[in-house]
């Protein structure tokens, strides 16, 4: 997927001030303000225009005043009608937009006529409705489903805030999930418009959501609000109307219509049940060859919050990839594989903080809907307690900071995952509880006659810059089995590859931690022209915006190869392992940046890659 790139802040608001100076809008431009039947300002209401044939030709939210601006492609007849979530919508007001002509003016009262839900009931669970208006309570659901997920596509608050975020990526044990590496990093960033982009729809239908790679690996994709919008994704999949009632929200689940085709998507889009608001996206696979393991644990969520401005956000994201091995298996003389699930990748982001512009001060934010405190059963009158645990294994969450009520220095979660944060008054208090695995959530717990508090941990998320990750599979098992370093490649493991690989980063694909790129000229359709190699392991550094390859370290039997340190240019390193013969190669060692930092210095900040040519090198056959 192509992450949706952040534009800066000062010239769009450079442009906005062009604009409100500039002479009356015109062409084909219909412009007015939205209002309650009390005549109150409705902000993020839903205007679309709609064409003679009634398909939506544009779309805008209003904004905090209830005004609104909506350009039409071609000059025209239009209808303009008003979606507001949990309403149904206004009568269609039409529009004729000229080119050259004036703005057209309208003062819109949206109808004020709530959405009633029919009862959902078993038997409608367990009907496949392949078209929306097929069922009642589906149609409903999927209608106000479009209404906020448009809503999301057209917010994102990037005229008022800016985001301090959390991204990270782990490596989990199967199948109790528990982490065994993480690596993140903090930043603020702006962002405008969707920044949740997946691949077409028509793509991801015929080609499937799960993409196999030459190197074994496989490319995962999550459906975006695109692809949940979209008629051919409603045509393709059973709609079916959903109730969670410990959480007060209803949804809509999706699986594909046919049994067998491409690898596929089944999940749950929920939303709250008295707003219509959306709450979360859950996804997982179907149809698909996945490896021996907990199945069911990949895949992911997305989280949806409104900010103080009405507009909306994705709060947060994560999916989980597996991490595979293959075995081979002997049977009465026959020879087969078996790929089984060795660990899970798990990347994904959040907001921990959004920042008015432009004096970037923190703006306060209800509490994510994913995060709620649970009482435990009454006991004793005692100090209150909180016990952290993990929301989807239940384990204890050690050495998380946690701020409770006006404390003003944290607290520290024990090896139970408990604090105790002693004699609190009756009433509502605030909890804010940071962990490096878990990122920063807010919650509002109720402390009445309750001695002690069950906190559930979500997992991590953000505005999604992309849902595509490239699961990369282990060596083979027998190597792990031997106790043989994943991050050492031999002769005698190389030289079965070696004839099929195209370059030497081909070779790299089973090292765990690197990421290897192709770099292309004519922005990525061109001939090949390096290999860039990236790792996530050792000091956590985001490529920045005019590098365009954040290297290891590569070096060839003991002489490093510099870099070029001209932004723009192919670097050396690139060149280097593009243009050597992976035929010519007897060891590859990767080192990160703490085991190469005593001997290559600075310079191994990103880890360094040791390359030695045939005979060369600790595991030629004569240094053995």
């Amino acid at each position: 997927m192509i992450p949706a790139r952040p534009r800066r802040p000062h010239l769009l608001a450079a442009c906005a001030l062009a604009v409100g100076l500039a002479a009356p809008i015109r062409a084909q431009v219909a412009r007015g303000t939205v209002v309650d039947e009390d005549g109150i300002p409705v902000r993020t209401a839903l205007v679309v225009l709609l064409d003679a044939a009634g398909k939506q030709r544009a779309a805008v939210l209003t904004d905090s005043a209830g005004a609104f601006v909506v350009r039409a492609p071609v000059p025209g007849a239009y209808q303009l009608r008003v979606a507001r979530l949990g309403y149904r919508p206004s009568a269609p007001l039409p529009v004729t937009l000229a080119a050259g002509a004036a703005a057209v003016e309208r003062h819109i009262v949206a109808a004020a006529l709530p959405v009633e839900l029919p009862a959902i009931t078993a038997a409608a669970k367990r009907r496949c409705t392949s078209q929306p208006r097929e069922g009642e309570a589906v149609a409903v659901l999927w209608y106000e489903a479009r209404k906020a997920l448009q809503a999301t596509q057209l917010g994102g608050g990037a005229r008022t805030y800016s985001f301090r975020t959390l991204r990270f990526i782990r490596r989990l044990e199967v199948p109790s999930l528990r982490v065994l590496a993480d690596t993140s990093q903090e930043r603020v960033e702006f962002t405008r418009g969707s920044p949740w982009v997946s691949a077409p729809v028509q793509r991801l239908l015929e080609g499937g959501f799960i993409v196999p790679q030459d190197d074994g690996g496989a490319i995962y994709y999550a459906p975006d609000a695109k692809v949940l919008l979209s008629d051919e994704f409603a045509g393709a999949y059973c709609l079916m109307p959903a109730e969670d009632q410990e959480h007060d929200r209803v949804g809509i689940h999706f699986q594909p219509v046919e049994r067998s085709g491409p690898p596929a998507v089944t999940g749950t889009l929920w939303l709250d049940r008295a707003s219509f608001e959306l709450r979360q996206l859950v996804y997982g696979y179907t149809r698909a060859d996945l490896p021996e393991g907990p199945v069911d644990k990949l895949g992911g969520t997305v989280d949806f919050n409104r900010l103080p401005d009405g507009s909306w956000v994705v709060w947060k994201w994560r999916i989980r990839m597996p991490l595979t091995a293959l075995q081979e298996l002997h049977f009465g003389g026959r020879r087969s594989n078996r790929v089984y699930m060795i660990g899970m990748r798990e990347e994904g982001a959040e907001i921990l903080e959004v920042l008015s512009r432009p004096d970037e001060r923190p703006v306060p934010l209800p509490a994510p809907d994913s995060a709620r405190a649970a009482p435990l059963p009454a006991g004793p009158q005692i100090p209150v307690t909180l016990y952290l645990r993990d929301r989807d294994t239940g384990q204890p969450v050690v050495g998380a900071e946690v701020l409770f009520g006006t404390r003003t220095s944290p607290l520290l979660s024990d090896s139970a995952g408990a604090v105790t944060v002693g004699p609190t008054p009756a009433g509502g208090h605030t909890l804010i509880v940071r962990h490096a695995a878990y990122g920063m959530f807010r919650d509002s717990i109720d402390v009445t006659d309750q001695p002690a508090f069950e906190i559930r941990l979500p997992g991590q998320a953000v505005p999604i810059r992309a849902l595509e990750i490239t699961a990369r599979s282990a060596v083979t098992a027998a190597r792990l089995a031997r106790g043989t370093r994943a991050d050492i490649l031999t002769r005698a493991e190389l030289e079965p590859l070696a004839s099929r690989a195209r370059h030497v980063g081909d070779l790299l694909r089973d090292i765990p931690g690197l990421t290897v790129r192709e770099l292309r000229s004519a922005r990525g359709t061109g001939p090949l022209r390096g290999v860039c190699v990236e790792s996530g392991r050792g000091v956590t550094q985001l490529r920045p915006a005019r590098e365009e390859c954040a290297s290891v370290l590569l070096v060839i039997d003991d002489i490093p190869v510099q870099p070029s340190g001209a932004p723009g240019l192919t670097d050396l390193q690139a060149e280097t392992l593009l243009n050597l013969p992976p035929t010519a190669i007897e060891s590859i060692e990767f080192l990160n940046a703490a085991e190469a930092g005593p001997k290559y210095g600075t310079g191994a900040m990103r880890g360094v890659l040791v390359i030695y040519t045939r005979g060369k090198g600790p595991y030629a056959p004569n240094k053995r």
